[in-house]
C-alpha cells in the first residue's frame, strides 16, 4: 500500500532515509516505514546495516531499496536507509538527500537515478 512521508530535502548529502519500524525513540511517532507491508522493498548482500553523521547527528539503519513515487515520478529501486537509530528528532519522517557528488558508492539515489532515466530516454530517441 502507498504511504506519505515528510522528507527534508538535503543538497548535502546523497543519503535518503526514512524512520522504520525498529526505530529506537520513534514509537512516539505516527508516520513510520513499515518494510513488512512493501510488496517490493529489497535488502542488498554484503551491506546490512551503515551509520551516517552529520553536523545534526547521526542515523543508522539497515540499507534497502524500494520502489517510490514522488507525485507524479516513479523511481525503481531508490536506495535509502531504514533507520532503527535516529540522533535527529526533526519534524520530519525523514531526509531525501539529493547530492548527486555519490559519496554512497553508488548511482542509486533520487537524482542520479532520474539523470540515468533521462540519458536514457534521450538514447532511445536518438537510436
Amino acid at each position: 500500500p502507498q504511504h506519505s512521508f515528510l522528507l527534508l530535502v538535503d543538497t548535502t548529502s546523497d543519503y535518503t532515509w526514512v524512520r522504520g519500524t525498529n526505530c529506537t525513540f520513534c514509537s512516539y511517532l505516527e508516520n513510520i516505514y513499515d518494510e513488512k507491508s512493501s510488496i517490493s522493498v529489497i535488502y542488498p548482500t554484503g551491506i546490512p546495516f551503515t551509520t551516517i553523521t552529520d553536523i545534526r547527528g547521526s542515523v543508522a539503519g539497515e540499507i534497502a531499496f524500494d520502489d517510490i513515487k514522488f507525485g507524479e515520478l516513479y523511481v525503481s529501486k531508490l536506495e535509502f536507509i531504514i533507520a532503527s537509530e535516529d540522533e535527529f528528532l526533526d519534524l520530519a519522517d525523514g531526509v531525501l538527500g539529493l547530492d548527486t557528488s555519490n559519496k554512497i558508492g553508488s548511482n542509486n539515489n533520487l537524482l542520479n537515478k532520474l539523470l540515468l532515466k533521462e540519458l536514457e530516454m534521450q538514447k532511445e530517441t536518438i537510436s
